[in-house]
């Protein structure tokens, strides 16, 4: 499950690196929240067999659950309010990864972390930053509780604008106001381009390679 964008670019690695004979299926649906999807887990039958199917499952999951609370809140933030939601994503993903494994109890699930989208635009909201990251915290702990279950973390690159093949000086928020992030979608500063989702191919591949006997035995 995910937005669709790191899909042919993880596949187009695997083949070329790896030689690996891979095939995906893309069942994300953008702006979906945690529940959203789980729903789908729940009840649609397609994506049940290709769970069932799957060797390698990723989620991009969460971002939607932070934003919905961000937006009304956005120039407010109410630290209480961001727990209270962290707490129940938190709950949600459980549910969620749990019910995953009710189809396919053997393959490694890799979950993309979320970023901040406004790192750039906003470099004094730093109420925004840090709940981004314990997010991502808290999210990391759910996750190493499930069973050959890990985290991408991809907060660091995609909040700053940061390609992983390139070299730069650490950006601060007080130094960043200027700049436009260059891996974000311009026509909603919120999604990935082509270049984030790059990013994000490129640290799911190299998770995937630190588990690559828990998948790759016989995929050949």
């Amino acid at each position: 499950m995910n937005q669709g964008g790191y899909v042919g670019i993880i596949k187009s690695e695997l083949t070329t690196k790896q030689a690996v004979k891979a095939s995906t299926q893309n069942y994300g649906i953008a702006g979906e929240t945690s529940t959203q999807i789980d729903q789908r887990v729940r009840t649609n039958k397609d994506l049940q067999q290709a769970l069932k199917d799957a060797d390698v499952i990723t989620m991009s999951v969460g971002g939607n659950d932070l934003m919905a609370v961000l937006r009304q809140q956005m120039l407010n933030l109410n630290e209480a309010d961001i727990k209270r939601a962290q707490t129940a994503y938190t709950a949600h993903l459980a549910t969620l990864l749990q019910d995953v494994r009710q189809y396919n109890d053997q393959a490694p699930i890799f979950v993309f972390g979320i970023y901040n989208p406004f790192y750039l635009y906003f470099p004094k909201m730093t109420k925004m930053q840090a709940a981004v990251e314990n997010w991502n915290t808290a999210s990391a702990k759910v996750i190493k509780q499930q069973k050959n279950s890990y985290l991408i973390d991809i907060c660091d690159q995609l909040s700053k604008g940061e390609k992983l093949t390139t070299q730069k000086k650490s950006k601060t928020a007080s130094d960043s106001s200027n700049e436009k992030n260059q891996l974000i979608f311009t026509e909603d500063n919120f999604h990935p381009n082509h270049s984030g989702y790059q990013v994000m191919a490129d640290d799911l591949y190299q998770v995937m390679m630190q588990q690559k006997n828990k998948w790759l035995i016989d995929r050949k």
